[in-house]
């Protein structure tokens, strides 16, 4: 469960990082 967490929050840092 929290890994998923995790991986959205990544996802979303690299979108705005981008």
């Amino acid at each position: 469960m929290a890994i998923s967490i995790f991986y959205i929050l990544d996802l979303s840092i690299e979108v705005r990082g981008a």
